[in-house]
């Protein structure tokens, strides 16, 4: 039929134009349909017609931010989770720090929080594995995107539960049923990584085991709660209980298992048949309160009873009489004759200190409390709060003197200066420095004091005068953590603030402390300083 006007469909997106923008334009009878890529939905335009617009994950809170992040909207990408300042992850995780370690040339720290099970972040030197990324890159600051790789525990682990740093590995407690265990990763030369017949350092976490009386392999967890770390064997033990497992290195007897036996297999000992060995060669039992490990040494406070005023002793096992750690025994006979390369002997069991020169309780009524050690010394509190002292803890190191050092114990009392400061919350040891936590009584913070070896700005002051205890830092500390000259601290705050003082260069010239942004300076005012996150 001529003269009949017909309608047809206009192909929108055959015109030349794509109505769509970043979309794919669909036609359809009378109109067309979007599809849009992923970060865009469909919209309207101001005349009414479809079109692809950017999809605000932030507005929608789609964007998976966790509740301590902001969120930043980038228009045909993801939105941005950024942690808020103290906080530790990559934005769908922000984490607040509990606990530092230090070790020689890396630090580690624990994070916790946000919902989600604990993790470990370790940088600085990576050579022998102490990151336990799974790689060997060594990093200037710690990343969010390359945490220790706990995700290598066994079958079954539960969460992390405490962080420990020695001078070139480091490990963790991590709960299972019915108890918590340990794992280890780093340098493994002497065997202080646990694991039996593992290879010379690991690159992840590996489990630390023992072969209980009447087995052949080691192939049973340890199962402590509290772990000691010296440069190249670990103790660890329950609080209360009277069993001490050790690994690593025994070159002076540090291990107490009766012998310098080098210990080749890689796996724990424990003192024998849960007892400590006197000097005389008879058994007897104590519970153990503290345990610290130096280079080579382990020490540990016990008493014959769990409550505050029961009777303690100080025992130990490792060097002894020489430049590394002099300790005295009950005997002299005690002592065997010097190995090869010390100058002087070695105690193979635990062995009680003298009672002559001055106990390690202190006045009359008072008892052992907190212990530590440095690489080559030992540090005690006792509970009228004055701090004992033995070892290589000279001079050079800020001591007043060496005379009490070959036979017995050198006091100080703490602090100086004016400040006023109650019972020491913590007592801890790294390199030759010795690290106190001591509330201050006209305020609710806790301060840091320290003593020893301060000439690297280990202790934020440029050197420290006298071997007694002196405030070190303006900050309120929850926790510090000493290595052989570096340290860091994590203050009371919400969240807790993480900051590094000491050497910035570690072995290859690589900045270990975290505080310098990439391409700055290392800092000179040698005061605790924030760690930089990348």
């Amino acid at each position: 039929m001529s003269g009949v006007t017909k309608c047809l469909d206009v192909n929108e997106c055959g015109a030349g134009t794509n109505p769509c923008g970043v979309g794919q334009c669909s036609n359809t009878t009378g109109s067309y349909a979007c599809v849009c890529p992923t970060y865009y939905t469909t919209g309207t335009t101001s005349a009414g017609l479809p079109t692809c617009v950017d999809t605000d994950e932030c507005a929608t809170n789609t964007a998976g931010c966790s509740q301590y992040a902001s969120c930043t909207n980038n228009v045909g990408t993801a939105a941005t989770c950024t942690c808020s300042s103290g906080r530790i992850g990559d934005g769908t995780l922000c984490q607040a720090i509990s606990s530092v370690g230090v070790g020689d040339d890396f630090q580690c720290v624990k994070t916790v929080g946000d919902g989600k099970s604990p993790r470990v972040y370790c940088w600085g030197d990576n050579s022998k594995g102490q990151l336990g990324d799974t790689t060997s890159v060594s990093r200037s600051y710690p990343s969010v995107n390359a945490p220790v790789a706990l995700d290598a525990l066994p079958p079954g682990a539960g969460d992390v539960q405490s962080l420990y740093v020695g001078a070139n590995y480091a490990c963790v407690t991590y709960a299972v049923t019915g108890g918590t265990n340990v794992a280890c990763w780093g340098d493994n030369a002497k065997g202080q990584l646990g694991a039996y017949n593992a290879s010379s350092f690991a690159k992840k976490p590996v489990q630390v085991v023992y072969a209980p009386v009447g087995t052949a392999t080691p192939s049973t967890p340890v199962s402590v709660t509290n772990l000691a770390l010296g440069r190249a064997h670990a103790c660890g033990f329950v609080p209360g209980a009277t069993t001490l497992y050790c690994w690593g290195d025994n070159a002076y007897g540090q291990l107490g298992i009766g012998s310098t036996t080098v210990v080749t297999s890689n796996y724990a000992r424990t003192w024998t048949a849960q007892t400590y060995r006197t000097v005389t060669g008879s058994l007897e039992t104590y519970a153990l309160r503290e345990v610290a490990a130096s280079d080579a040494n382990t020490c540990a406070i016990t008493s014959e009873g769990t409550s505050s005023t029961s009777a303690r002793s100080l025992r130990c096992a490792g060097r002894a009489n020489g430049t590394i750690l002099s300790l005295v025994s009950t005997t002299a006979a005690s002592i065997p004759a010097g190995a090869a390369g010390s100058s002087g002997g070695y105690f193979t069991h635990i062995t009680q200190l003298s009672a002559s020169p001055p106990p390690p309780v202190g006045a009359q009524g008072t008892v052992a409390r907190l212990l530590a050690a440095g690489s080559n010394h030992i540090s005690l509190l006792a509970s009228d709060e004055r701090h004992y002292a033995w070892g290589n803890f000279a001079p050079a190191n800020g001591g007043t003197t060496t005379s009490a050092m070959g036979s017995g114990f050198l006091v100080t009392d703490y602090p100086t200066g004016t400040q006023t400061y109650g019972a020491a919350t913590a007592l801890v040891g790294g390199g030759g420095t010795t690290y106190m936590l001591a509330p201050k009584t006209s305020t609710s913070t806790s301060s840091l004091l320290s003593a020893g070896d301060c000439t690297v700005g280990q202790c934020s002051t440029s050197s420290v005068g006298s071997f007694t205890f002196g405030p070190r830092s303006p900050y309120s500390v929850l926790r510090v953590a000493g290595g052989i000259d570096r340290s860091c601290i994590v203050t009371v705050a919400d969240p807790p603030q993480l900051y590094c003082s000491g050497a910035d260069t570690g072995s290859g010239a690589k900045v270990t402390l975290g505080t310098t942004p990439v391409g700055g300076s290392a800092p000179t005012d040698k005061q605790y300083n924030p760690v930089i996150w990348n």
